[in-house]
């Protein structure tokens, strides 16, 4: 079997609401899809969450990069999801998103065609649950309030909070959050490169001491290694390293230098599910615990993240953010007891074959 066609297209996903953290507030997701058919006519889906920041992509410059790597992978045998991945990482510096999307699209090709869900080709021995974070952006108290009674309506049990920006309301969210949510319910904060140094992240984590914190993500630039180890050092929770890591070359400097405590892997900026598997490897070998995050993506590419959840173990995801997606897909996921519902059973990424005909006419 080899891979006849690929096709991507620009498709621009609308959020219910605005969404704010320290570094944007977004109210759409210009995404890319894309299709990789093979010669028998089995077709397999995928999505190119773009983000200028923090990667710099835009679907111009996505389609552009699947384009130029489109020649080297139409007649190659579609399961070979490693070599081909390889190779795109070769040809294509940076371009996450597209990588991501085209890694997606062969998982689930590659699935349907095995007749297996995707997290059987990443790892045929674990079968996880996937916890789920509710997640607060960057909102007023009453507001933080209101979404936060809700999500433990639905059975959340861990929280994550967008800070660095407004220190004093956001120690006033945290309060009110603990007062509301009890002691049994995990809380941990992410600064989304808020803090700019790892002194003022330190004062402000001193502040939220009596809040009982889990952990603290991305408390200071990306590029900021050294403050981000001063941190690591010096803070009084575990550190959880975001936007400083998107390539197994980065969880590696990480990781040896003790640079962070924690992961947080996302597809789109790993360039997918193969790549992000080889950061979970390294994360394994130094005993550094992963959670998987999300960039706002489409029910189809949290989907995918399921899947990876599923075949690696995380202490935590960000898959609930898919209730911020006005969402055209005829599949539903769901949130049980702090965890990702999905209907089980289906090959490759996982939604129901009724589905294929409405992804089918997204390329029409």
């Amino acid at each position: 079997m080899k891979i006849s066609d690929i096709t991507a297209m620009p498709k621009t996903f609308n959020l219910k609401y605005p969404f704010k953290f320290a570094v944007a507030t977004i109210s759409d997701l210009p995404h890319v899809l894309v299709r990789i058919t093979s010669d028998t006519g089995v077709v397999g889906y995928g999505e190119c969450p773009v983000w200028w920041d923090p990667t710099g992509e835009t679907q111009s410059s996505t389609l552009d990069a699947i384009r130029k790597v489109t020649p080297h992978m139409i007649g190659r045998d579609p399961t070979a999801i490693d070599e081909l991945m390889i190779a795109c990482d070769a040809m294509i510096y940076g371009d996450y998103a597209a990588k991501c999307g085209l890694d997606m699209a062969l998982f689930d090709l590659a699935g349907k065609i095995r007749e297996t869900p995707a997290h059987r080709l990443l790892n045929p021995k674990e079968f996880n649950p996937v916890p789920c974070n509710a997640v607060i952006g960057l909102n007023s108290v009453e507001e933080a309030r209101i979404q936060a009674v809700q999500s433990r309506e639905r059975e959340f049990t861990s929280f994550k909070v967008k800070v660095g920006v407004d220190l004093e309301r956001e120690i006033s969210v945290l309060e009110m959050l603990r007062q509301v949510l009890g002691d049994e319910v995990r809380i941990f904060v992410d600064a989304n490169q808020g803090w700019k140094t790892a002194e003022e992240a330190l004062v402000a984590l001193e502040r939220m001491r009596n809040i009982n914190l889990a952990w603290v993500e991305q408390p200071v630039l990306a590029h900021d290694f050294d403050g981000l180890k001063k941190v690591t050092t010096e803070a009084s929770i575990p550190v959880m390293a975001d936007e400083s890591l998107y390539s197994p070359e980065d969880a590696e400097r990480l990781a040896a230098s003790k640079i962070a405590d924690m992961f947080n892997i996302k597809l789109a900026k790993s360039g997918g599910l193969m790549l992000g598997g080889k950061i979970v490897d390294i994360a394994r070998q130094h005993n550094i615990p992963c959670m998987l995050g999300s960039m706002c993506e489409s029910p189809l590419a949290i989907l995918a993240g399921y899947q990876f959840a599923r075949a690696f173990e995380m202490i935590a995801t960000d898959m609930a953010l898919f209730d911020l997606i006005e969402s055209p897909y005829p599949f539903e996921l769901g949130v049980k007891k702090g965890q990702i519902i999905v209907e089980a059973g289906y090959p490759g990424l996982g939604y129901p074959p009724e589905s294929e005909v409405f992804l089918a006419r997204e390329f029409d």
